[in-house]
């Protein structure tokens, strides 16, 4: 009981009818629920309102818990959980059946991880990875993100000999947008011009 209650992951144990049955002291923290409002519902309840990436509601249709029961293997899932304050929250669940003597299910544990530091992480390394590589104004690849690819198109060409090309353009008497009409009309040309090409090109 004491290694339930602190392990860092929350963890709770169902019993057939998918009723929590356990619920350790990390559920309580990850969720916000006590163990006194956890024990006793079921899945079925929808207390933590389960939901993948695209928002389809698993306590429904789809729980990793349900499908472990049903076909006696162990789950792995990225999902989100509604915590008791209501936002969402990314979570690593792991599910493995309980069987009696008999070897028949009579239960299930699943074990989920607080995500939300990784995912937030994640976002941000993409972030940089989209400040290093694009340009602020037109949102189109800067000289680096260029540099780059060109690099290894060059590789291509000379491992397998796939031929690429270079296509450069120039906005005709661009300087006059600056010097007629100011800075802040010409980023607006630089941003048309951009937004054309990103819709008209691969």
């Amino acid at each position: 009981i004491d290694l339930i209650d602190n392990l860092h992951d929350g963890l709770y144990f169902v019993d057939r009818e998918r009723r929590i049955t356990r619920w350790n002291r990390a559920a309580e923290r990850i969720t916000g629920y006590t163990a006194a409002e956890a024990i006793g519902t079921k899945c079925s309840d929808n207390m933590l309102e389960h939901v993948d990436d695209v928002g389809t509601n698993l306590c429904i249709d789809g729980c990793p818990l349900s499908q472990t029961m049903s076909c006696g293997e162990s789950q792995e899932a990225q999902v989100y959980l509604r915590h008791r304050l209501g936002h969402r929250l990314p979570v690593w669940v792991r599910v493995t059946p309980l069987r009696n003597d008999l070897g028949e299910i009579v239960g299930a544990a699943e074990l989920f991880t607080d995500m939300s530091q990784i995912v937030a992480s994640r976002q941000r390394i993409e972030e940089l990875e989209k400040m290093a590589m694009l340009d602020p104004l037109t949102n189109l690849a800067n000289r680096r993100f260029l540099e780059t690819s060109i690099e290894a198109r060059m590789a291509e060409r000379d491992r397998f000999g796939i031929i690429f090309g270079l296509l450069f353009m120039d906005i005709d008497h661009f300087k006059r947008f600056n010097d007629d009409y100011g800075h802040h009309v010409g980023d607006m040309a630089l941003q048309t011009v951009a937004r054309t090409l990103s819709a008209s090109a691969r």
